[in-house]
């Protein structure tokens, strides 16, 4: 009895002073969002959250895939026995991703936005999240689209058997039985009914206040190298290129100098920007990386207006060509043998089971993923959806030469019918090139001030 009387003073005060660094200089929603992302309580085992797979030590990416990007490129769940499928991306600038459009262009389907991997997580009226059921007066009840993909992302890992393993139900009763009314209070208003507001409302309402959080200062900091030198040189620094005898120049032709840039990290930037015509013609080597046309260096008013800001991404999809990674589907399936494996579709299966576009329709979108952000590009390793890269040397050689990176690892594209052969894959870069494209990537490592 002594102890605990002891203890309940010391307690009421640290929970004062995490409450009080949690805090920080977020607003009431964020709070609540932060709290909700980081409580292991809202799991299967109560041994996992949101940051669990995206926490700051790894810039909002898995730490243990950061750690050991050979063994492990995907994560296992609350259940540690079980493994997710693709790769655990980085929650930092999610946030940006607009709604899921698909069109039809030049005959093919084009879509942009949404997130996850493959794009089920719509903002749209056809999201995978959406047909999440709670019980509301003992009927199961959806809880329908947030009209937002950031949202409609952080319903699907609570409810995932791989990742936090709760049925909806239970998530919702953890949240109304771990004192969190007063959050949600201080975020949605006093007048919130916490107790009766239904459940599929209050499992959306988790949802928003989480994607609140993940579009704080906490997540966006645009704090890196990249940001302090596009700010000395004070011009879209997207139009830096190389000139043809191998100068980093500006749109105008003037040599561009730099006291926050080395010469190697400038290279990397105008050969990030450069483009290259390489692809079936004689290589030459003042061609760029063409990492740009997907990876914009400045900032863009479509699909989505960045705010002036530069977010290295399109939020377009493709299909670079990345074969199968044993080790994921190992993991990921439970056996080795890879007659038990499936063939990872990527936005395939979005369009067809989710927006209704018929199979001949989607043609083409069969092994397309999402572009990421290249921002914490450097601490955010192993890469692409299935994780086959451990380190950014690996994905900038095969970006560089695709065919010679299939012969000496005796790998092939999982999906080789719509391997995007126009852009990538066969660059022309030196070494001393893909060196400079790499220093140029760890430039858009943010600050941890």
């Amino acid at each position: 009895m002594l102890k605990k009387n002891l203890f309940f003073p010391i307690a009421v005060a640290s929970l004062f002073l995490a409450s009080t660094v949690m805090a920080g200089n977020l607003d009431n929603m964020e709070v609540l969002g932060k709290k909700l992302y980081t409580d292991t309580k809202l799991s299967l085992n109560e041994n996992q959250s949101c940051q669990t797979c995206h926490h700051p030590a790894a810039k909002f990416a898995d730490p243990q895939n950061r750690m050991d990007p050979v063994m492990f490129p995907v994560s296992d769940g609350s259940d540690p026995t079980l493994f997710g499928g693709r790769n655990a991306p980085t929650a930092a600038y999610a946030g940006f991703s607009p709604q899921m459009d698909c069109a039809f262009v030049g005959g093919e389907l084009f879509c942009t936005g949404g997130l996850f991997w493959d794009g089920r997580a719509t903002g749209v009226e056809n999201t995978d999240t959406g047909g999440i059921e709670v019980t509301v007066n003992d009927v199961p009840t959806p809880t329908g689209p947030t009209y937002d993909p950031l949202a409609d992302q952080a319903k699907g890992p609570f409810q995932n058997p791989v990742e936090m393993g709760l049925t909806p139900d239970e998530l919702v009763a953890k949240v109304r039985t771990n004192h969190y009314e007063k959050l949600f209070k201080n975020a949605f208003g006093a007048d919130y009914n916490f107790w009766g507001i239904p459940g599929n409302e209050l499992y959306n309402d988790i949802a928003f206040a989480i994607a609140t959080y993940e579009r704080s200062l906490d997540l966006n900091k645009f704090s890196s190298k990249f940001d302090q030198f596009a700010a000395e040189q004070g011009f879209d620094v997207s139009t830096i290129v190389l000139s043809p005898d191998g100068v980093v120049v500006d749109a105008a032709g003037n040599p561009i100098t730099s006291t926050v840039f080395s010469a190697m990290e400038l290279e990397g930037l105008a050969l990030f920007n450069s483009p290259n015509d390489n692809i079936g013609e004689i290589a030459d080597p003042n061609e760029g990386g063409n990492c740009a046309a997907c990876h914009p260096s400045g900032p863009i008013a479509t699909p989505t207006d960045s705010q002036g800001m530069t977010l290295f991404t399109d939020f377009s999809y493709d299909n670079l060509g990345v074969p199968v990674n044993p080790t994921a589907n190992t993991l990921h399936y439970g056996s080795a043998n890879p007659e038990d494996w499936n063939t990872d579709l990527g936005l395939y299966g979005t369009v067809t089971g989710l927006l209704g576009y018929t199979d001949a329709q989607a043609a083409g979108t069969e092994g397309l993923f999402k572009v990421s952000t290249l921002r914490n590009i450097a601490l955010t390793p192993p890469y692409t959806h299935n994780g086959f890269f451990p380190t950014l040397t690996d994905i900038v050689n095969f970006y560089n030469d695709r065919a010679g990176y299939y012969s000496t690892t005796t790998t092939a594209a999982e999906i080789p019918e719509t391997v995007n052969i126009t852009e990538v894959g066969n660059l022309g870069l030196s070494a001393q090139q893909v060196d400079a494209l790499v220093a140029f990537l760890h430039t858009l490592t943010d600050s941890s001030l």
